[in-house]
């Protein structure tokens, strides 16, 4: 789907908080008129919709074995890429000096 322009866009937007379909548009802002949060247009027109509270990360990301395998198969591909790769090797060794 390709959208020309911010009405078209305002047709589908929801406010991540309160999930209202009813956004308006303001001076550089997306402005929702149920919870009234302002969201900011950059100057290169990208908006700013993050919701106000972001949902935790999965418990799994506190388990200790996620966290050993974690640390395990990131040494595994640093040491694939750095020493087993050579293309990318050479590269690192590049940018490095």
């Amino acid at each position: 789907m390709k959208i020309n322009n911010f009405n078209e866009l305002l047709k589908i937007l929801r406010c991540p908080d309160c999930r209202s379909l009813k956004i308006q548009e303001g001076f550089k802002t997306f402005i929702c008129t149920d919870c009234k949060r302002n969201f900011e247009i950059t100057d290169n027109k990208i908006i700013k919709m993050r919701p106000k509270n972001e949902l935790p990360y999965p418990e799994i990301y506190n388990n200790q074995d996620y966290l050993k395998w974690k640390k395990v198969s990131s040494e595994a591909m640093l040491d694939y890429f750095e020493k087993g790769n050579r293309l990318f090797y050479i590269i690192i060794l590049i940018i490095k000096t």
